[in-house]
């Protein structure tokens, strides 16, 4: 299996959810604006461990972010029954801006 890790800067469209919920480790999503000559595209990030703990310390809706991570599809049911895809980019590692 061939992984391709990609980078990406964006401003944040909400403050960062963290959840300890599944495993004793933390999870924090992320949703990243980003911008390309075709527009604005919205990216699903999830960071795991240390840096999970650290997003809601540093980040808030608006804030710059640099983020680097493998892309997947995540298949899920809405609530109207339909079946759907998304992106979601699992994060090797974040970097913060000055906010």
């Amino acid at each position: 299996m061939e992984v391709c890790e990609q980078t990406y800067y964006g401003r944040l469209g909400k403050s960062p959810q963290i959840d300890h919920a599944f495993s004793d480790r933390p999870v924090c999503y992320l949703s990243v604006a980003v911008n390309s000559a075709a527009g604005t595209e919205w990216k699903q990030v999830v960071v795991t461990g240390t840096q999970a703990d650290l997003c809601p310390l540093y980040l808030r809706k608006g804030a710059e972010v640099f983020i680097r991570g493998v892309s997947r599809l995540r298949e899920y049911t809405s609530k109207s029954g339909e079946r759907r895809q998304v992106e979601v980019v699992y994060a090797s590692s974040i970097g913060f801006t000055k906010f």
